[in-house]
Parts: C-alpha cells; sequence; structure tokens
C-alpha cells in the first residue's frame, strides 16, 4: 500500500483542529503544553545554551609562564573540578532526558486520546518511557566517549607540540578523525535519534513494544516498502519546519520574547508542535487498519 505525505499533512492538520479546536478547552490546552514541554526537556529547546569563551592571555611570554605555572601548580583542584562539574551537568542531563522520554508519550497519548491527562499516561507508558530513555542514553554516551577518544588520542598524540606552543600535531590527527569517525557515526545517531522520535515512539504505544522491537518494526513493516515515501517525509518535514520557524520567530518578537519562555512557548506553540508530533503518525495510519492511532476519525 502506497503512502501519500500530503495526505499525512491534511491528516495532521485535521487532528491539530480535533484536539485544539473542537471543541476548543483551556485546561487541555495548557496540559497538553506541559506534556509537549516535558517531551522537549534536553532536546535543545528547554535546554540552555550556554557559551564560554576562554582568553588565553596577550601579556607577552612572561604572563604565559606565570598562568602555565598557575595551572601546573593547581592541576590536581583543576581536574577534581572539573570532572565534579561534568558529573554534575551529566546528572542534571540524565534526569531532564528521563522526563523527556516519560513526556515523548504523554504529549502523544493526549494527541492520540484527544485529551489533556498527566497521571494515567505517566503510569501507563513507564515502560516505554524506560526503554526509550535507556536507548537515548546510550546514543549519547557512545557519542560522548567517542569525542572523547578522539581528543584524547589527538593530544596524546600531540602533546608535546602543545608543550612547544605548537598544536599542529594535535589537530591534524583530530581533523582527521572528525571526518573519518566522528561525522560518519554522528549522523548516524542523530538518524537513529530522528527516527525514534518521529516513529519508534509511535509504534511504542501502538504495539506495547520496547524500542529495540518498534525499530524492527518500522525497519520491517514501514521502511522496507515505503522507502521512497519515508523520504518524501523528511524533505517535507524540512520544509515545514523552515516555515514553521519562521512563524515562531515573530511570535517571539511580537511577545517581546516571552513566547520564548519555557512551558510558555509550549503553550502559544502548541498548534504547531501538535501537528509536527500528528505528522508521522497520519502518515502510519495509511499503512492499513492494524495501523490505527487514533481513537476518533481525523476528519471529526
Amino acid at each position: 500500500m502506497n503512502v501519500s505525505v500530503l495526505e499525512a499533512v491534511e491528516g495532521a492538520l485535521q487532528r491539530t483542529r480535533l484536539v485544539l479546536f473542537a471543541p476548543f478547552d483551556l485546561t487541555k490546552w495548557l496540559v497538553l503544553g506541559f506534556c509537549a514541554f516535558l517531551a522537549s526537556l534536553g532536546q535543545g529547546g528547554a535546554w540552555p545554551q550556554f557559551t564560554h569563551h576562554l582568553n588565553g592571555g596577550r601579556g607577552g611570554k612572561s604572563g604565559s609562564s606565570l598562568l602555565d605555572a598557575w595551572v601546573l601548580d593547581n592541576l590536581p583542584w583543576m581536574v577534581f573540578l572539573g570532572l565534579g562539574l561534568l558529573f554534575a551537568a551529566f546528572a542534571i542531563h540524565v534526569v531532564l532526558l528521563w522526563l523527556s522520554s516519560r513526556g515523548a508519550f504523554l504529549f502523544l497519548d493526549g494527541i492520540v486520546r484527544d485529551r489533556g491527562a498527566v497521571v494515567e499516561p505517566w503510569g501507563e507508558y513507564a515502560r516505554a518511557g524506560n526503554s526509550l530513555f535507556l536507548f537515548r542514553l546510550a546514543l549519547g554516551l557512545i557519542a560522548f566517549f567517542l569525542v572523547l577518544a578522539v581528543v584524547a588520542f589527538s593530544l596524546s598524540v600531540g602533546w608535546q607540540g602543545l608543550r612547544d606552543g605548537d598544536p599542529g600535531p594535535a589537530l591534524v590527527p583530530m581533523v582527521f578523525l572528525l571526518f573519518a569517525v566522528l561525522l560518519p557515526v554522528g549522523i548516524v545517531l542523530w538518524l537513529l535519534s530522528v527516527l525514534a522520535k518521529d516513529f519508534a515512539v509511535p509504534i511504542m504505544l501502538k504495539r506495547g513494544v520496547g524500542v529495540r522491537r518498534a525499530f524492527g518494526v518500522f525497519f520491517g513493516e514501514v521502511l522496507g516498502g515505503q522507502f521512497l515515501s519515508v523520504v518524501l517525509f523528511y524533505l517535507l518535514k524540512v520544509v515545514i519546519l523552515i516555515a514553521f520557524g519562521v512563524v515562531t520567530a515573530v511570535g517571539v518578537l511580537c511577545t517581546c520574547c516571552i513566547a520564548a519562555l519555557p512551558y510558555i512557548s509550549s503553550v502559544v506553540f502548541l498548534p504547531l508542535l501538535v501537528f509536527m508530533r500528528a505528522y508521522p503518525v497520519t502518515l502510519l495510519e495509511q499503512l492499513g487498519p492494524d495501523w490505527t492511532f487514533f481513537e476518533e476519525p481525523s476528519a471529526a
């Protein structure tokens, strides 16, 4: 059975109208906004982006020597502090990732069942949410340790050059490994993360399986027979995301950045979030009666 991405867009629009505007329910809107906010934790929008800039000092050789001596004298404490901060950041990220994984099912459940609920689906999809969390955590750890290994190897190769003020011996292997190892593996990990959000989560909710089985179903029953449709789905999704990005930017500017605040952004832009969550689900629904997700017809 061939599926249509345009019909998926139409179905997602109808589902968005049904869930949010037929009829309008402020309580359900706010609860769904909270579920969408949970689902976004640790995924970029709700995760604060900190920038840190270090100026190495340009006060001459003597200043550089004093700085090097201070670093060497306090290196154990600096390493200890760095590891402590790294562990704290990792712990916070793990908690946010767990909440996001559980929230993904809360948000999808609200759209599928046309309701705003937290307590009931929180317990109902606990096993599925934990499975998604472990999968996401594994992807993150693979990426982290791979980057760490590349950096450590590059520094070990070029350590003497760094001490002599020549970063070249360290940068050459780092750049090589970036394009030979990190970039290809990073693309694979990113694709798995995207496929998990768009397709594995709905399959887990529908079939009551873990993330591994959900990927098996996706690759065997969906991608195997609908490869071109999945590609078209993502090409159209890029166009939709660009359009929604413009709408979001205008909304943020018109509200003096109030609409960019955590949770408030999920409430203000909830129709966009509901549409994007329903889009892949309406595509899956075209595969046949066994793939019916919505308890009420989308055209209601």
